[in-house]
């Protein structure tokens, strides 16, 4: 029995192997600092432990609905209100981390053949997503001399008629990179003029 070919199109994220070597390591004595997949260095603040604790013992153990707990949701949507996103709860759907939401978006926007503007350093997961989904990666790179916050310009001469998505991942992960607020609103002005979906991650 083989499985679907398309299954060959998912990379894998190397910071889990390199997280499986630390661990390793850790069983076999060594101490390890870990900078691998962002995990905090923390333990779960206590009042986190006791809601979790006292949810399972209200029962909250069934099936929430697709798009989450609804009180979630509303909390989600008046933490983006505060910080200036018009949104109602209706707008937010909760999912089990980041990974899930991207293969959900990917596979509702690309469309095979689409060309999608992928960071570069970026989150290996990008990749994987937009071939998944049928459409091809084109990567514009984010350069230490401008502290690696997107350059306008250069996203902008990567955008061709076969252009869908465009991803942004902001504060950036690995490395920090961030965007003025005018580069910010020029990207919005290109994703508008070229009629492009924006992945804000």
């Amino acid at each position: 029995m083989h499985p679907a070919a398309r299954l060959d199109t998912l990379g894998t994220e190397q910071a889990y192997v390199v997280l499986a070597a630390a661990r390793r390591l850790e069983a076999a004595g060594h101490r390890v600092v870990h900078l691998e997949i962002g995990e905090p260095d923390m333990p779960t603040p206590p009042h986190v432990v006791e809601a979790g604790i006292r949810a399972l013992r209200d029962g909250l153990t069934r099936y929430a609905l697709a798009a989450g707990v609804p009180e979630l949701r509303e909390a989600i949507a008046r933490s983006l209100a505060a910080r200036g996103v018009r949104a109602t709860a209706e707008n937010v759907v909760v999912t089990p981390g980041a990974k899930p939401a991207l293969f959900c978006t990917a596979l509702s926007l690309i469309a095979p053949g689409d060309e999608v503007l992928c960071p570069d350093p970026g989150f290996p997961i990008y990749e994987s997503v937009v071939r998944f989904a049928g459409g091809r990666p084109v990567y514009y790179p984010l350069d230490k001399a401008r502290e690696f916050a997107p350059h306008v310009e250069a996203i902008a001469e990567r955008v061709t008629p076969r252009t869908r998505v465009l991803i942004l991942n902001l504060p950036h992960n690995p490395t920090g990179g961030v965007a003025t607020a005018r580069d910010l609103t020029t990207l919005a002005e290109l994703a508008q003029r070229h009629d492009l979906w924006v992945i804000s991650d």
